[in-house]
């Protein structure tokens, strides 16, 4: 596709959808996203292309609610960028991700073409039937762009299914306690615990296979905000280099069988709905965690433990019979 099919080249004097052309030897993506930023352009993409001549430069594809006018860019630009108002949107996003698979993206476009929509619908109802999850969307050859555009949306659609699934579901819950000295792979074999392996001697279970994988585990060590990020098919959480830094009641929660559906976040609740593995690694045992808090909720902390188990050396474990 050459870039004349979805671009106009008589400018006019304003617009809302513009394709850019800057040299990188003016920019670069960094500073071309704080221009646009200080403007608070609702959305844009910004891509490196190198010609077959060797010409570096990047593409802009711009959308914004209001008018942006001709001049208004010029000057933002210092009158050298190359501006076009784009006829497609769809098409310019295409065309200017041929080369940089990774271009900076602020927002969400609007996209005006019926086979746009059709397939918007596509990954709306593949996501709420179950029948891909967002990550898997975003890696699809065909759906994957456009997924990363609506993934805010699809996120959100995700969410609200897993929740409506949540309450109607008692969990059998797995929650392992693994205590030991530092260096010991405690961490290591949480890993290996998320992807599918057993306990005694890392057998790894067949049966497991499309239930655990390194993806599907969401992994803690920042506990100041230890829930951003996670989403429901995260099936495996994993507290490592845990000293009790979340509260008691909080963690009484997420080991209960019974659907919790929302854990604190900063920006939005984050769903567990599905995760039935809770991991703990620790260097201390259990008997010295949560020492000032009640009784009562020190023992109900206890209770949801279903493995206790102790790291003696490198990747050499036991298991122990946890007094309740």
């Amino acid at each position: 596709m050459e870039e004349e099919d979805f671009i106009k080249y008589d400018a006019p004097s304003r617009g809302r959808e513009w394709f850019i052309t800057i040299s990188g030897e003016f920019e670069d993506k960094e500073s071309i996203a704080e221009k646009l930023n200080e403007k608070n352009y609702d959305t844009y993409m910004i891509a490196f292309e190198t010609s077959e001549k060797g010409y570096k430069h990047y593409h802009i594809a711009l959308q914004h609610k209001n008018p942006i006018r001709f001049t208004t860019l010029q000057n933002l630009f210092d009158k050298k960028a190359n501006l076009q108002q784009a006829r497609n949107i769809h098409d310019v996003l295409k065309y200017i991700q041929k080369e940089d698979k990774n271009p900076t993206v602020k927002g969400e476009f609007t996209v005006k073409k019926q086979g746009q929509r059709n397939d918007l619908r596509r990954l709306h109802e593949k996501v709420n039937e179950g029948k891909a999850t967002v990550n898997e969307l975003l890696r699809d050859p065909d759906l994957g762009q456009m997924a990363m555009h609506y993934r805010a949306g699809l996120r959100e659609v995700e969410t609200l299914r897993y929740r409506d699934e949540a309450r109607k579901v008692y969990r059998n819950r797995e929650v392992i306690y693994l205590f030991g000295v530092p260096g010991g792979g405690k961490s290591t074999l949480a890993r290996a615990l998320s992807a599918g392996y057993q306990l005694d001697g890392f057998e790894y279970r067949e049966e497991d296979e499309d239930s655990y994988d390194v993806e599907s585990a969401w992994l803690i060590d920042d506990y100041k905000y230890p829930y951003d990020g996670l989403n429901p098919t995260h099936k495996t959480i994993i507290f490592d280099e845990f000293t009790g830094q979340r509260p008691i009641t909080e963690m009484n929660r997420i080991m209960d069988i019974y659907p919790m559906l929302s854990l604190p976040n900063r920006y939005q609740n984050a769903v567990a709905a599905h995760d039935r593995r809770i991991i703990i690694a620790s260097n201390l045992p259990i008997s010295k965690i949560y020492q000032d808090e009640e009784e009562a909720l020190r023992k109900a902390f206890k209770r949801r433990i279903t493995q206790y188990v102790q790291v003696t050396a490198k990747h050499r474990i036991r298991k122990l019979k946890l007094k309740r």
